[in-house]
């Protein structure tokens, strides 16, 4: 039997994890238990897949086939520094240790998956108040998507009470996934959390624009570029060699394509990132090693130690995948497939010459 641990556990879990590194002891049953922790959110998250994957099938027919629906858990680094900037929230109340990302082809289609979404699902239940529209209002540094947070009806399971846990949601469109890939290669490449805020001012006046460019193609309300500004984008892309960046970054990951062909039909793949050493590595598991996977993730994350500033020296990441080719699509920044940001910005350029 499962054990959903405690509000005032998980707050203390919370205060550990802020202090990892002062005490190696403490450091170890502080990774445990948030292994635990984490391992708990796999049932509903894997529901919440089959429900998404089900219900694309149902409404959008021919377009569901270029529709992409992964899951993952919240990595040790991301929640620490989501406790650093935000002192007012614990570990308790933090809605995104499991997610499941949706990505559709375009708007059109993503309206139609979010029109109504799960209200008259026998097993989930959408809290709607917690709904975030970052496509009616984006984000101060141009994230668009739509987050929804998800929890169970009932206890159907027959393990403990996984309708107090909560998974969320992320909607997107193929551009805007495009967009926010292209934020975590930039990320890799210059050693910044752009992810949370850490933004320099080229960049981020970069990754503005580009959402602004990015949503003006797909019709999107609320959005409006001109020229100058389109201008001002090329300028930037030029002068901080963007392309010729992310085609390194996509030569860089080559050596990982032979073990991708070992990857099962169903399973996990643990990418492990050491920024130190500057290489990538692969852990592949079968859907029935996923203990394994868990312990895995859990062995890296403790070697890769935080430091003072609030950087690791790597970072490891966890995938449930269905293939991959579902892979390779979902998390191109790990696979080399930058192609499509590549070519968004190659068209750019060449329109406004």
């Amino acid at each position: 039997m499962c054990v959903i641990p405690s509000k005032g556990s998980l707050n203390r879990l919370g205060t550990a994890l802020l202090q990892l590194g002062e005490d190696e002891q403490a450091d170890e049953m502080a990774y445990t238990q948030l292994n635990h922790y984490r391992s708990l959110f796999h049932p509903l998250m894997t529901m919440v897949n089959t429900q998404c994957r089900a219900r694309i099938a149902r409404i959008l027919k021919s377009k569901a086939k270029d529709t992409i629906v992964v899951q993952r858990i919240k990595r040790l680094e991301s929640i620490v520094l989501k406790l650093q900037k935000n002192p007012e929230m614990d570990l308790a109340r933090m809605q995104d240790i499991g997610g499941v990302r949706v990505i559709l082809p375009d708007i059109e289609s993503l309206n139609i998956f979010t029109e109504n979404l799960f209200h008259r699902s026998k097993v989930m239940t959408v809290k709607d108040k917690n709904t975030k529209d970052y496509i009616l209002h984006p984000k101060p540094d141009g994230y668009r998507g739509v987050h929804y947070l998800l929890e169970l009806k009932n206890n159907r399971l027959d393990v403990a009470p996984f309708e107090k846990l909560v998974v969320e949601l992320q909607v997107r469109t193929l551009l805007q996934h495009c967009w926010a890939t292209g934020v975590e290669i930039a990320g890799i490449i210059n050693n910044k959390q752009y992810k949370t805020g850490d933004w320099d001012a080229d960049w981020g006046s970069f990754f503005l624009l580009l959402s602004q460019h990015f949503a003006s193609i797909e019709n999107q309300v609320n959005t409006n570029i001109d020229e100058a500004q389109l201008n001002k984008l090329k300028e930037i892309i030029e002068r901080l060699n963007v392309i010729e960046r992310l085609e390194i970054v996509s030569t860089s990951f080559k050596a990982l394509e032979a073990q991708l062909k070992k990857l099962p039909k169903e399973g996990f793949v643990l990418l492990v990132t050491d920024f130190e050493m500057k290489q990538t590595t692969l852990g592949i598991y079968t859907k029935y090693q996923e203990a394994e996977a868990l312990a895995g993730l859990i062995v890296w994350e403790s070697r890769f130690r935080l430091k003072k500033y609030g950087k690791m020296t790597g970072q490891a990441l966890l995938i449930k995948t269905t293939g991959v080719k579902n892979l390779k699509k979902a998390y191109p920044n790990y696979y080399m497939d930058t192609q499509m940001l590549i070519d968004e910005l190659q068209k750019l350029i060449k329109a406004i010459q």
